[in-house]
Parts: C-alpha cells; structure tokens; sequence
C-alpha cells in the first residue's frame, strides 16, 4: 500500500540569474505528515513555498498539490490551503476581528468556533486595532487565519517569526 503523495515538487528550478534562485529541488510530502523545510536565509525556501501555493511559475521542473498542478490550478488548490508568508501585508481594515471575518467570509465559514478555539488558545485579543499590534499580535492574527478553516495543508513561512 502506498502513501498519498499531497505535495510533489519534481525539478523545480527558478532562475533569477547570477546564482540566485532554486535549482533542481525535488521532495514528496506524504498526506498527514509534518515537513519541515529549512535552510540558510536567502536558499529559497519561500520561493518554493511561493511555488507551492501558485504564486510563481517554474522555470524548470513542477508542483503538484493534491495530484494539481500548483501554477496551474492555483485557484483549485486554495481551499485546501491555510497560509502564514514570511512577510504579512494585511488589508486596511481596523481590527483584527475584521480581517479574520474578512477571511471567513471569503472561504464561506459561518461557524467561528474553531477561530474562537484558535484565538483561545494563541491569547489574542483580535478586537485590537490592526495597525497599532505587535509584530507577534499580528503574527498570531495570521495563524488564526490560516488554522480557522481546518485546511488540509498548512504552509506556514517562517510562522514564530515575532511570537
């Protein structure tokens, strides 16, 4: 019996010239398992979770999730994906509360107990305004985000980075 291969990265190569980009990456992530990707600053590791996500195009090689082609079929594979990136940018709204319903309503959850759970257990306070958190209040806002929907694949850069 075979394992369910959720993430397949084969060859993947991005280029960015002089040395600088991904080269001839390849790993499978096995359905229910914890991966840990690390490196160096400035190895790629986010470019391969940007590819993984859809966000980018491989100049050599693929990226399958769920059996999809990531670049594809980006827009097919997000609803199984929760996602903190390295960098949060978050919209202009006022508090936390409403970005996170903001999220809700975009992936259609009507039921916030699993958010409350999360927000519970992160002690965060998401009435808070947005703009005046700390970075570890807004990272912690962006977990809630992404662990709210239950998605089957959580892709999480650099995600204690402020805690």
């Amino acid at each position: 019996m075979s394992e369910e291969i959720i993430i397949s990265v084969k060859n993947l190569t991005k280029d960015y010239g002089q040395g600088r980009g991904i080269f001839d990456v390849s790993f499978d992530i096995p359905k229910g398992a914890t991966f840990g990707y690390c490196g160096t600053n400035g190895s790629g590791k986010t470019t391969t979770i940007r590819h993984i996500m859809g966000f980018l195009k491989p100049d050599k090689g693929e990226v399958k999730v769920k059996g999809l082609d990531a670049y594809k079929n980006a827009e097919d594979i997000m609803p199984y994906i929760g996602y903190v990136p390295g960098e949060i940018a978050f919209p202009d709204v006022e508090t936390g509360t409403e970005f996170l319903n903001i999220q809700a309503s975009m992936f259609g959850i009507t039921d916030m107990s699993n958010a409350e759970e999360v927000i519970n257990a992160l002690q965060l306070d998401p009435t808070a305004n947005l703009r005046r958190m700390s970075k570890g209040m807004k990272q912690k806002t962006a977990l809630v985000a992404a662990f709210m929907r239950q998605p089957e694949i959580l892709l999480l850069d650099e995600p204690t980075t402020g805690l």
